[in-house]
């Protein structure tokens, strides 16, 4: 894939707004201006019992946040059947394809007719190309450009530019919801590492550890997967694993290379003597503030143990992905971090019925083991510990 001199820019500050959310509205303007458009927006959509809403997670910074919010509270319906649309369109296929939004209506006078289009029009908004960017949770991740009228609609430049970038931006999103978590609640990301259930390592370029929370700490102490050389310098004891982290290392054209399926770039590990798997996720960063000083070409490890219980939403998998009863209670066993034979003696099946089960939960998820469908579930759920959740 080739890179112009603006992706070289653009792309690291991507994966530094991974890290610091406060950079997302910043470099979101920078993404659109890339192709043309007047701004960008990220929403989630969120299905509650007796009605579904969308919130806007990010937009460029040009964007004023009371006009956007009054806009999704006056149009809610029509945008919402918009986005149905946009999604089915979006989930052809794994790469990241950019819908114009001539799919949402027979005709451009059609279009042109509807109130939601009426009032975009007012604020200089004559089209949009949407997209999502996490297809195994469509509900999340949500992405669209703007365009003026005077621009028109995205030019075959702005796509070919934005098959370079929003891989890139899929996976930073994806990697960021940690840390979003804890942006949600006000406190410094560093001093609230300790609060995740995931394990993060942040390393320099010779892979010397700068800040580590108590997660990676125990990953560390309890397993044989990390190891510190005399220099301090952590590595992968696994020789695959470590030339497959040691590649994505080196440089960030070695990311973002599964498009709106960015679970499929993890490291998958198992320590010696267990039967469940360390999933490993790289993130680049260029530049890190806060309580650590400046950094040039640091990195963060994220660490999931698999072994430790998860607290998912099963109600939305269950819808999601069409599962049974059997293969969503499958899910929770799983989530539970217990082995196929224990699954098999908590619920009086055989093992081969369990095995079977599993088989059909991984087709219809997508997922190619029960460590990439442990990723997928955790992050319908909430990847704070419990005592600092909000609502605990």
């Amino acid at each position: 894939m080739q890179y112009d001199e603006e992706a070289l820019q653009l792309i690291p500050r991507i994966y530094d707004a991974a890290i610091d959310p406060a950079k997302w509205p910043e470099v979101l303007l920078q993404l659109a201006s890339s192709v043309g458009a007047r701004g960008a927006i990220v929403l989630e959509l969120d299905e509650l019992a007796n009605h579904a809403a969308l919130r806007m997670s990010y937009c460029s910074s040009n964007y004023d946040l009371k006009t956007i919010g009054y806009y999704l509270e006056h149009h809610l319906d029509e945008e919402m059947a918009d986005q149905a649309v946009f999604a089915r369109h979006s989930q052809a296929c794994d790469e990241i394809e950019l819908i114009s939004d001539d799919v949402l209506a027979p005709s451009r006078q059609a279009l042109l007719e509807r109130g939601n289009v009426q009032t975009l029009a007012k604020f200089d908004i004559a089209h949009r190309s949407a997209a999502l960017l996490n297809k195994d949770l469509p509900s999340i991740d949500r992405f669209a450009f703007q365009f003026s009228e005077t621009h028109g609609p995205l030019g075959e430049d702005g796509r070919t530019k934005s098959r370079i970038l929003l891989p890139h931006l899929a996976k930073a999103l994806h990697v960021a919801r940690p840390t979003r978590e804890l942006a949600g609640l006000n406190t410094l990301l560093l001093e609230s590492l300790n609060g995740l259930a995931i394990g993060m390592c942040l390393i320099d370029r010779e892979r010397r550890i700068l800040v580590k929370n108590l997660e990676f700490d125990r990953q560390l102490e309890e397993y044989d997967v990390f190891e510190l050389d005399r220099r301090g310098c952590i590595r992968l004891r696994n020789d695959r694993a470590m030339q497959a982290a040691s590649t994505m290392l080196s440089s960030f054209h070695h990311h973002g290379h599964h498009g709106a399926r960015p679970r499929k770039e993890a490291i998958t590990v198992q320590p010696k003597s267990h039967t469940h798997n360390l999933c490993i996720d790289v993130c680049p960063v260029e530049n890190i503030d806060g309580s650590v000083s400046q950094r040039n070409g640091a990195s963060i490890i994220y660490s999931l143990d698999t072994a430790i219980p998860v607290t998912i939403d099963s109600q939305k998998l269950t819808d999601l992905y069409q599962l049974t009863k059997t293969e969503s209670s499958m899910l929770l066993h799983l989530c539970e971090g217990l082995t196929n034979p224990q699954i098999s003696q908590r619920v009086g099946k055989s093992v081969h019925t369990v095995n079977t089960q599993i088989k059909s939960l991984l087709s219809k998820t997508a997922t190619a083991n029960r460590t990439q469908l442990l990723r997928l579930a955790w992050q319908s759920g909430s990847f704070l510990l419990p005592e600092i959740h909000p609502n605990g």
